[in-house]
């Protein structure tokens, strides 16, 4: 990433998340990827680091041998909320959003390296699990006969001109 992909990073973050600016975007952004980076092992913090622009390195570096406080999902939401004084679900929702964009911008051996150091339940935040069933074709149904106002009402048997008024 460079300078400008930070900057399309952090944009991304506010529109995904429908967040009001971006300094809002950026320090959520810096605050989740310090949380992730505590459940990381050193060489791995290093190497996500080093992918990263200078101002989300630096957030990911302050994670680097700092005490995970959580252990479940939940607690990084609650950790999260408490931080940056949001409600657990907008601190949920935004996790979940800096993730994905997180994950959209790294390479494979990247992903590999977290996914080595991450539980399951972090991974799927990370990338959510694909689903393993092809997306039906969408079914129309046969096209109807043609209906004018001289051969009756749609569906009808009886054309208008045999028709007979209700007594």
């Amino acid at each position: 990433m460079t300078g400008i992909a930070q900057h399309r990073f952090v944009s991304t973050v506010k529109d995904r998340a429908a967040l009001g600016t971006e300094e809002e975007a950026r320090r959520i952004t810096e605050a989740v990827l310090e949380l992730l980076s505590r459940r990381l092992e050193p060489p791995t913090v290093k190497a996500l680091a080093d992918r990263l622009p200078p101002g989300l390195a630096r957030a990911v570096r302050a994670g680097l041998n700092r005490p995970a406080l959580y252990t479940e999902i939940s607690d990084l939401y609650t950790h999260l909320a408490l931080w940056l004084g949001l409600s657990p679900g907008a601190a949920a929702e935004s996790a979940g959003v800096v993730l994905a964009a997180l994950a959209e911008s790294l390479d494979a051996e990247m992903m590999t390296h977290l996914e080595r150091d991450l539980a399951p339940q972090w991974m799927a935040l990370i990338r959510p699990p694909q689903s393993h069933h092809p997306i039906p074709k969408p079914m129309h149904a046969a096209p109807a006969a043609p209906h004018t106002l001289a051969s009756g009402r749609p569906g009808s048997t009886r054309p208008l001109s045999t028709s007979q008024p209700k007594s």
